[in-house]
């Protein structure tokens, strides 16, 4: 097959869960004997990366004509004669540059987000969301007064972006099934037989040795992007203010980089936190969870949470906040992680348990090494193989 992946913005597997995804399945397509290449809309400073896994193209569509578009479009899909698209951004931009591609292709639009996430919008969670420029914060206050005009905002748009991919495209791929009634409440009418779900692949491939409790450090690992916004970095910090005052030989390492990278380190230094280091952003991860004994994820939400997988991987223990549908699809708590109530009380609790109980560590360590096998590439790229040759 020649398989063309549709993006917001160039394939640079370090700079977001969706293009590590694409980067890490590309890859073992390629491996497979299909041709593969990747077409974004935006950030073109990001086309100078040297490290794409297949040809790269932009094709803007802000402010062109649909002829133009379609002219540069049709001209890469003639050049490596694709058969298959795979869009993995559903948006304005990318729903126009489906459009404008040869009607033989055949098409499965992704959703790599919680859909109608707004639904689940409280305003503790409204409160924690960046707001920079005037209009940004005033529509933040309005919705802080009056939270149902910011879920009938987005639930409006998000809905009128599912109803115009719905008629161009054959498939629509989320990561998981759970996820389906939730777009199935704002579109009844939906077309049960478009729906389909392929769990997201691990960034990193199959472990075969484990490595064990006396090599790793005692430490905890939180990645993420340091902005206040879902990932919820401002729990972890309380959650470590508890922990580590019953561990202080404990050390915890904040891996990722954003707009408030300095709010959060000066917050640390408020709290008179220790131990915590923050690691900046970092092209691979995978250093972190071979070392550490334990991941935290905080997200108010996710749709499936990289880290959580990618942690596994490598059998550092996942610890968890329970906020989200898919959690319980990966994590089967107490065998290989935690899920511990979204507090940082219960979960400094639950990481003093294992911090306490070097059996229960290797326990779960194992579990999860083993539970990751499930998400492995070769495994996902045989299902997005199989859904691509049914259509």
């Amino acid at each position: 097959m020649n398989i063309l992946f549709l993006a917001t913005f160039p394939i640079v597997p370090h700079i977001g869960g969706v293009q590590r995804v694409t980067d890490t399945l590309a890859q073992e397509l390629i491996r497979r004997g299909h041709n593969v290449v990747f077409l974004c809309h935006s950030r073109e400073h990001l086309m100078s990366w040297k490290g794409f896994a297949a040809p790269q193209y932009i094709v803007k569509t802000e402010g062109r004509e649909d002829k133009d578009i379609a002219y540069d479009i049709q001209k890469i899909t003639l050049r490596h004669h694709i058969t298959h698209v795979i869009n993995q951004t559903a948006n304005k931009a990318t729903i126009t540059q489906v459009r404008n591609m040869p009607p033989n292709i055949k098409v499965v639009f992704c959703c790599h987000v919680v859909p109608f996430n707004a639904d689940d919008i409280t305003r503790r969670k409204i409160w924690l969301m960046s707001a920079k420029s005037a209009k940004a914060k005033a529509f933040k206050l309005c919705s802080l007064l009056f939270p149902p005009i910011y879920k009938h905002f987005f639930n409006q748009a998000e809905k009128q972006v599912f109803i115009e991919s719905i008629p161009i495209c054959d498939k629509y791929c989320f990561v998981s099934r759970r996820l389906w009634p939730r777009v199935l409440r704002h579109i009844p009418a939906f077309p049960i037989e478009k729906l389909t779900a392929i769990n997201n692949p691990n960034s990193f491939p199959f472990q075969n040795a484990i490595i064990p409790y006396d090599q790793r450090e005692n430490a905890i690992v939180w990645i993420g992007r340091l902005e206040s916004n879902l990932k919820n970095l401002q729990d972890f910090l309380k959650v470590w203010k508890l922990f580590s005052s019953i561990h202080p030989e404990w050390v915890s390492y904040i891996v990722g980089d954003g707009n408030e990278a300095a709010s959060f380190k000066e917050l640390s230094r408020n709290m008179g936190l220790q131990n915590i280091l923050f690691e900046g952003n970092q092209v691979d991860t995978s250093r972190y969870y071979k070392k550490c004994k334990l991941a935290c994820i905080t997200s108010l939400s996710e749709s499936w949470c990289m880290v959580l997988t990618e942690a596994m991987t490598f059998g550092c223990v996942p610890v968890v906040m329970n906020t989200y549908s898919t959690l319980t699809e990966i994590i089967d708590n107490g065998i290989n992680g935690i899920i511990t109530p979204p507090t940082p009380h219960d979960m400094a609790k639950e990481l003093t348990s294992i911090a306490s109980s070097r059996l229960l560590w290797e326990r779960l360590s194992k579990n999860a090494k083993e539970k990751a096998q499930k998400y492995d590439v070769k495994k996902i790229a045989s299902e997005w193989e199989g859904l691509l040759s049914s259509i």
